[in-house]
């Protein structure tokens, strides 16, 4: 049994792929990537049918477990996404209604169950960026979403990520972990911090003595 190396989590358009990428080149790792699409871009064209939203997150659930299960039979891979950035999904649709009392309990339920059964990576990395930012990458203005829900959504989303982040501290679970602000850290065109985010995460990795 291995041990996955990374995990990249964070809210949409907050970094991740170009971490992934990253680290990926820089540092030999197996990239098992984001294989679905985003919760989002469900949401913006399913936005007035809410009936979607617990089946496919216990779809995403089941299938992030067994992709973490075959990330975990070496000790070579990054991921995009996991199991463990799914908790943050399920509470903002509980918070915005689109789960029920029994759906969001049965998924809190589920959850606990099958992560109890995964090894936790070297470190996570936990990419964030203010609202706004967000929502300049996605190319939409807020207050200009052709779906009012996809920008609730969207709100809400940042706001249990923000909460989740800060309160990493007093996670029991997950104590190896970085937080990369993309506001303040440019990784597209600061070869410098580009650089510098390399060596942190190496120093997570690498077996003491060893550089990969």
């Amino acid at each position: 049994m291995g041990q996955v190396q990374v995990i990249v989590e964070g809210i949409t358009a907050s970094g991740k792929t170009t971490v992934v990428k990253l680290l990926t080149e820089r540092l030999g790792l197996q990239q098992i990537g984001e294989e679905f699409r985003t919760q989002y871009a469900l949401l913006e064209r399913y936005g007035r049918d809410q009936r979607w939203s617990f089946p496919m997150q216990l779809n995403f659930l089941t299938t992030r477990f067994a992709q973490y299960l075959m990330a975990s039979e070496s000790h070579d891979f990054i991921l995009d996404r996991s199991i463990f950035g799914d908790m943050n999904y399920a509470d903002t649709y509980h918070k915005l209604r689109y789960f029920s009392e029994g759906q969001y309990q049965m998924y809190v339920q589920l959850f606990e169950f099958l992560s109890s059964y995964l090894v936790m990576p070297r470190v996570f990395i936990w990419t964030t960026c203010s609202f706004g930012t967000m929502m300049k990458r996605m190319g939409k203005a807020p207050g200009a979403s052709e779906e009012p829900s996809g920008e609730e959504f969207l709100e809400e989303l940042h706001s249990v990520y923000s909460r989740f982040i800060a309160n990493l501290p007093r996670n029991k679970r997950m104590r190896s972990y970085m937080v990369l602000d993309t506001d303040t850290r440019d990784l597209v065109h600061d070869n410098v911090a580009r650089d510098q985010l390399v060596e942190e995460v190496r120093r997570f990795i690498a077996p003491e003595g060893e550089n990969r």
